[in-house]
């Protein structure tokens, strides 16, 4: 499956990008100014998060079951985010005095201007699930890898002229987004998907699909960033910047998984029985654990040399947050390709249910771990709430889709050729 093999490449390209930009970033600034920009980059993808509603797998559906035209589907989710754009930017400005009383008057007039990232991150996100759904793999790629290079240079560019500050990094993020989001409107306009008008059946069918779906995204997003949330008010800025760069570091091992879940989606909904969506939703996750789980023992083993030689031996006290957080990823790369299945059968809530869950019980755990035992106590709880998450999933898968455990996660002679077919062959 080419598609699978660019993206599995995009999804490369993006994780040295991050890598190149996290170093740069971590060196310019030290951990407490690398803590003040997280806070910045975290509390509007939070909001922006919140406020969208499901829109972005809405339009990944319904453009690739065909339902609606690929301009109507496009106009509806614009439509979408010119309402709520500005709601939630003014959600931020009357937020963020309290959310950064913390930081002091410099850090919140770049959190005030980062209020930006909002409407920037959604156009690209609409852009790039409309492209998703349809199986224009190219365009998809294309913009959801330059958005990581993009910054990466933008760095490069702050540190190399000598200008490394914490609203210089929040800048060239913005235009990191902004070109995107001119390319991706152009790439529209070649196929002639701009400036299509909403309908109404559209609209109301989008919309209660997506609040389906965004109940399981919520949950997703709280599980992820849920530690980084409460360290950046509870915690120092210091603290905060060593668990980012861990969680920097521990992403390269959900490499395949969100490769996996890019893809499965269309592709899992695209098949006419249940019991074809329960197999190619079984190669999808047997294929990425096994390329994951080797993937994550190799990562732990040079987390050290990562972090004293690129990022700089003032972040080597992360070192046990990082390998807590490479195993916490391993029921969160289950979780991810998991949950496609519900949503492919159009069973979200299920998701959300777990989702929530499973918030309740890292909620629980954070408060108990992370004045205790700082950064690594919450890493400590992500790793149990992932792996709790996971098993609910398991379970329902069964006992609502009628999916064995054995069919998600036994391999097979068949799973075997798929796997050389689509990862190996073709790549």
């Amino acid at each position: 499956m080419r598609a699978l093999s660019f993206s599995a490449m995009a999804s490369i390209i993006i994780q040295l990008a991050n890598i190149v930009s996290g170093v740069l970033v971590a060196r310019m600034l030290g951990p407490e100014g690398r803590g003040e920009l997280a806070a910045v980059f975290l509390w509007p993808l939070i909001i922006a998060t919140v406020g969208r509603l499901g829109i972005n797998e809405a339009i990944t559906y319904f453009a690739a079951a065909g339902k609606f035209s690929l301009r109507v589907v496009h106009g509806t989710g614009m439509t979408f985010l010119a309402v709520m754009c500005p709601i939630m930017v003014v959600v931020g400005v009357l937020l963020y005095p309290a959310i950064f009383s913390g930081y002091g008057g410099d850090v919140l007039r770049v959190a005030l201007v980062f209020l930006a990232f909002i409407p920037l991150n959604l156009i690209t996100i609409v852009q790039q699930s409309l492209f998703r759904g349809a199986m224009m793999i190219t365009e998809f790629n294309i913009l959801r890898t330059l958005v990581h290079i993009n910054f990466a240079v933008g760095v490069l560019l702050v540190w190399l002229f000598g200008q490394a500050s914490v609203m210089n990094a929040a800048l060239a993020m913005l235009a990191a987004n902004a070109v995107v989001v001119v390319l991706g409107g152009l790439m529209l306009a070649r196929r002639g998907l701009l400036f299509a008008r909403p309908e109404r059946g559209a609209a109301k069918e989008m919309l209660v699909y997506g609040i389906k779906v965004h109940y399981g995204d919520l949950g997703l997003f709280a599980s992820e960033r849920l530690g980084q949330a409460l360290i950046s008010l509870l915690l120092t800025a210091t603290e905060l910047g060593l668990y980012t760069v861990a969680a920097t570091i521990a992403r390269g091992s959900l490499l395949l998984a969100e490769t996996a879940e890019l893809l499965a989606l269309p592709n899992i909904a695209g098949q006419s029985s249940a019991a074809d969506k329960a197999t190619m939703l079984g190669a999808y996750m047997k294929g990425m654990l096994a390329l994951t789980l080797p993937g994550s023992l190799v990562l732990m083993a040079i987390t050290p040399w990562v972090l004293g030689t690129l990022f700089g031996a003032e972040f080597l006290p992360a070192a046990s947050t990082v390998n807590v957080l490479i195993l916490a990823n391993i029921p969160l790369a289950g979780k991810l390709v998991f949950a496609v299945g519900f949503f492919a059968h159009d069973r979200a809530l299920k998701v959300g249910k777990a989702e929530m869950i499973s918030v309740a019980v890292l909620a629980a755990l954070l408060a108990v771990l992370l004045p205790t035992m700082g950064i690594l106590g919450a890493a400590l709880a992500v790793l149990v709430t992932n792996s709790a998450g996971l098993a609910m999933l398991i379970y329902w898968g069964r006992t609502e889709l009628g999916i064995s455990a054995a069919t998600i996660f036994v391999p097979t002679r068949g799973d075997i050729d798929w796997v050389y077919r689509t990862l190996l062959r073709k790549a």
